[in-house]
């Protein structure tokens, strides 16, 4: 039986882009990754301190669970307290267009100009984060971040 990657918060993972470049994440409460600005051209050694110090974090994700065995970890460090505050998704009903917003599992009536900036309430395949880390760092729209925007109320 092959053992299972095992991810637990503050986990720091390393994400092969498949175009000779890397990107990584840093594991949240299950099933939560950030992922910071930090894309590198290498394979070779890493210092998690530096990575850390230098990025920033461009987007928070709830990711299926297969991106453990996708992604590689490649150390651990404690979270910061902005990395375990409550994560805002929003809501569109499909049938009328109302708006909710999601925080630490509680959904409450919102308005499309307090949803407009945040991440739909979704769960990513661990392909298409990738997708989307390779268009980022391209500075090209992704097709899957366009498809989640919320539509403004006619």
């Amino acid at each position: 039986m092959a053992k299972r990657n095992r991810i637990k918060p503050g986990d720091v993972l390393k994400i092969d882009l498949g175009n000779g470049s890397f990107a990584f994440a840093r594991a949240l409460d299950e099933p939560y990754f950030a992922f910071y600005d930090v894309n590198l051209k290498t394979d070779g050694e890493l210092d998690v301190d530096e990575l850390l110090a230098a990025g920033t974090v461009i987007f928070k994700l709830a990711v299926m669970k297969g991106a453990a065995l996708r992604w590689e970890k490649h150390g651990h460090h404690s979270l910061p307290p902005e990395l375990k505050s409550p994560i805002a998704f929003f809501r569109q009903d499909a049938m009328n267009g109302k708006f909710f917003l999601h925080v630490d599992g509680v959904e409450t009536p919102s308005t499309f100009a307090e949803c407009e900036h945040l991440e739909r309430a979704a769960v990513w395949e661990p392909e298409h984060v990738e997708d989307r880390l390779r268009d980022y760092f391209s500075g090209v729209p992704n097709a899957w971040v366009e498809s989640l925007r919320p539509v403004p109320p006619s």
